[in-house]
C-alpha cells in the first residue's frame, strides 16, 4: 500500500544516466515540499528497492524505458501485476518518442509516458510539473480511494 501520510513524499527514480539523475535531483529541491529521492541505476535494482520498501513505498517511479539487466519493459510488468506494488505511480521518461515504444509502456501499464526534453529548463519543468501531479491531485484521490 502506498502511504498516504505524504509529509516528505518519497520517489524513486531509474535511470542508468548519472547526468539526469543529477538534474531530476535538482528539479526536486525546487519543489515544496521537496520529496526524498532515491535513484537506482538498472532494473533489477529497481524491483529489489521496491521489494525492500513494501511497507512504505514510493509514490511515484521516474523510470527510463532503456535500463541495463532487467529491462524497463519486465520492471513495469511485474510492478503492475504485484498487488502489493501496483499502486506506486509509474511515470516513464525516456528519449525514445517512438509509438510502438509508447503503446507497449501503456499497455504495460505506466500511468504516464514523458520524453525527456533536450532543453534544461524544459526538463526541469517537466520533472517538477509530473512530480507536483503525482504527488498532489493523483495521490490524493489514490489515498482516497482505498
Amino acid at each position: 500500500m502506498v502511504n498516504a501520510a505524504i509529509d516528505r513524499p518519497e520517489i524513486l527514480v531509474a535511470e542508468d544516466n548519472p547526468a539526469d539523475v543529477r538534474l531530476i535531483r535538482e528539479a526536486l529541491r525546487g519543489l515544496d515540499p521537496a520529496p526524498c529521492m532515491h535513484a537506482v541505476t538498472n532494473g533489477e535494482e529497481a524491483l529489489e528497492f521496491l521489494r525492500q520498501h513494501q511497507e512504505q513505498l514510493p509514490v511515484l517511479l521516474f523510470l527510463d524505458f532503456h535500463l541495463p539487466k532487467t529491462d524497463s519493459a519486465e520492471v513495469l510488468r511485474k510492478i503492475k501485476t504485484d498487488e502489493r506494488l501496483c499502486g506506486v505511480a509509474v511515470v516513464v521518461l525516456t528519449t525514445w518518442e517512438v509509438e510502438e515504444t509508447i503503446w507497449e509502456a501503456y499497455r504495460l501499464g505506466a500511468n504516464c509516458y514523458l520524453s525527456k526534453p533536450s532543453d534544461l529548463e524544459e526538463f526541469l519543468y517537466t520533472i517538477r510539473s509530473a512530480t507536483s501531479y503525482w504527488l498532489g491531485l493523483a495521490a490524493h484521490h489514490r489515498a482516497s480511494a482505498g
